[in-house]
């Protein structure tokens, strides 16, 4: 009876925890909706309507293919240039034969062929009804690309009108160039010893309307040129200046600092500009802005003969350039320099003393080639005429004595001579690939020793560059050719007899740039036959240039 009561109290307990603990349960289960409410579940489902959405506007992957040669769109293109030419292929450079075409180029072709077809239509051109569906067709299958193109462009637009607006400044620009070189001679009579050359140049630069230069270039050098070769026939005649190096081609200043240039250029109309030259050296622009991703003067060759053709070096100072855009590919320019045009004295000034005046036509029909003629006929007083931009610093600075200082007493005659000179240049350049030129130059100019007889200079060289040659951004060179070299004299008058042996130049370089400001050329040069004479012994150098721009 006892153990029946303990076990009715046991059940009677059991069923009460039981009902106690449904009830704890179920309270839980109602706080459990505290923690996921319903506007929770409304922004997880808003979410994944967006994605949908999302989902529908990613282009699908026959929206992102490229195109290739067999798509009707390519074919369609063609046909339309071929009817329009609405591409100007030709004189665009634009390339529909490739093998892919990505939609965004295709895009950029049909936009320029729709503008140039609108153009047409002004004229009077009018388009066959089923070239129009090929259009409307054409420009609904790359609608996402014109969209964006259109945007892209509006949007230089807009940049470019603030350029413009804005372009002006007051502030003068400065920047400069600093090179150093290391020269050692390996073999060569006369000074022959390792020595240290240093240039700076420095440039200031301003404009007035934004569309005028004001242009002041200050040089500084320590650039001796060393007295090689002295000899021709076994006679005395002073060292060659074959081989001299870049830096020294502008003198040298004994670390003093001149004003070396004094230009100011403004544009007369679309196609003519006039340059005012108060100092200056014989215009060097030689090469037009379409070639210039292929060769920049200075950056190259580390001697003054392989930078730029001879004809440039016979002169300088006051003066003007005239500058007439034939077309965009076809220059003329006239050039007129007197070296003593700031110099009040008899027989000097602008007009009674030493000149030049030249012509030249220069032909850049596209950026891999490039070729111009020069003619140029100037004056020389008395023992004046020589290769050297018609500073005072140094006498010559490319060639052999001969073509240097044949005017002089004590050289060929018995005293000097005025000079008249027509001295003719042709020079080419042609990109066989982005990464391979070739290049060369031939000039001779006629000498007039009034008076006293005539005489034959002759110039040549032949290049070969290579753009990005191992890394980026590199250049490596090999000029061969012959500096300045007296050939051939005619006069009734005694004179000293001398040789004519051919005297090669012979140049390799490596430009290593080690960053946008700074690069390292190492180089070789040779020449044989020094100074128009094949007993004088070969001259040999080793040279490291170091540039700095700033």
């Amino acid at each position: 009876m006892f153990l029946k009561y303990i076990f009715t109290i046991l059940i009677s307990l059991f069923c009460g925890l039981s009902s106690s603990f449904a009830q704890t349960k179920n309270d839980d289960e109602s706080n459990l909706k505290f923690y996921f409410p319903s506007e929770d579940i409304d922004i997880a489902n808003s979410n994944f309507e967006n994605n949908q959405e999302a989902l529908k506007s990613i282009p699908s992957v026959s929206q992102l293919r490229s195109f290739q040669q067999q798509d009707w769109e390519i074919t369609a293109l063609k046909n339309l240039d071929a009817d329009y030419n609405c591409l100007n292929s030709l004189t665009k450079n634009i390339n529909l034969n490739q093998s892919l075409l990505t939609r965004d180029e295709l895009a950029s072709y049909l936009q320029l062929c729709l503008e140039n077809i609108d153009k047409s239509k002004q004229l009077g051109i009018n388009l066959k009804s089923e070239d129009i569906s090929i259009l409307n067709r054409l420009a609904k299958n790359l609608d996402l690309e014109l969209t964006n193109l259109s945007s892209q462009i509006n949007s230089l637009e807009t940049s470019l009108s603030a350029l413009k607006e804005n372009q002006f400044s007051p502030t003068v620009k400065m920047f400069g160039l600093i090179r150093i070189n290391s020269l050692s001679f390996f073999s060569g009579q006369g000074d022959n010893s390792t020595v240290l050359q240093y240039s700076n140049f420095t440039v200031l630069n301003a404009s007035f309307t934004g569309k005028d230069s004001l242009f002041l270039g200050f040089s500084t050098t320590a650039s001796p040129l060393p007295e090689l070769a002295p000899e021709n026939d076994g006679r005395e005649i002073g060292s060659t200046r074959e081989g001299t190096a870049l830096i020294a081609g502008a003198g040298n200043t004994n670390s003093q600092t001149f004003l070396t240039n004094l230009k100011y250029s403004f544009p007369v109309n679309d196609n003519l500009s006039l340059t005012l030259r108060g100092f200056e050296f014989f215009s060097r622009s030689m090469l037009s802005s379409n070639f210039l991703p292929y060769y920049n003067v200075g950056d190259g060759p580390v001697s003054t003969f392989a930078q730029m053709p001879a004809i440039y070096r016979l002169a300088s100072g006051a003066g003007a350039d005239l500058n007439y855009k034939i077309r965009d590919s076809l220059m003329f320019n006239l050039s007129y320099y007197a070296s003593a045009g700031n110099n009040p004295s008899q027989g000097q000034g602008l007009f009674n003393g030493n000149y030049i005046a030249t012509g030249r036509l220069s032909y850049n029909p596209r950026q891999d080639f490039y070729t111009e003629f020069v003619y140029l006929n100037g004056y020389f007083g008395k023992g004046s005429f020589s290769y050297d931009n018609g500073l005072d610093f140094n006498k010559g600075f490319i060639g052999t004595a001969l073509a240097n200082r044949f005017d002089e007493s004590g050289v060929l005659f018995d005293r000097d001579a005025n000079v008249s000179v027509n001295s003719y240049m042709l020079l080419s350049y042609f990109a066989i690939t982005p990464k391979f030129l070739i290049g060369g130059s031939i000039n001779k100019t006629d000498a007039r020793l009034i008076g006293m007889g005539d005489a034959d200079i002759w110039s040549y060289w032949f290049a070969l560059t290579f753009p990005d040659l191992f890394k980026e951004n590199n250049l490596g060179g090999f000029i061969i050719g012959v500096e300045p070299t007296l050939t051939d004299l005619k006069t009734s008058l005694p004179y000293e007899d001398f040789k004519k042996d051919t005297g090669l130049h012979i140049e390799t370089y490596y430009r290593f740039q080690v960053n946008d400001n700074i690069s390292i050329t190492p180089a070789l040069i040779w020449i044989n036959s020094p100074n128009q004479d094949k007993n004088n012994q070969d001259i040999l150098m080793g040279l490291v240039r170091t540039s700095f721009k700033f």
